[in-house]
């Protein structure tokens, strides 16, 4: 298996890697998941692309999201 990014220390822009129309990314914003070995997308659980009437991620400019990071979004915050 191939990891999404060539180094742990070097993120990619969000703005380069968002395929899902749900996902809006702001200026400058950055991932960096290389120790988790997936692009941003995979990050935003149960938010569908084919789907634009019941949730939207929207990340700010100047955004430092780092590996592992998680959005549940769908409204599927049950858990405890």
């Amino acid at each position: 298996m191939t990891n999404y990014f060539d180094s742990p220390f070097k993120g990619k822009l969000l703005s380069e890697q968002v395929k899902n129309p749900n996902i809006k990314v702001g200026r400058y914003s950055y991932y960096s998941g290389y120790y988790h070995g997936h692009s941003f997308d995979d990050c935003a659980r149960y938010l569908f692309p084919d789907r634009d009437d019941v949730d939207k991620l929207i990340i700010g400019s100047f955004c430092s999201i780092g590996s592992g990071a998680s959005f549940i979004m769908a409204g599927n915050q049950g858990h405890r």
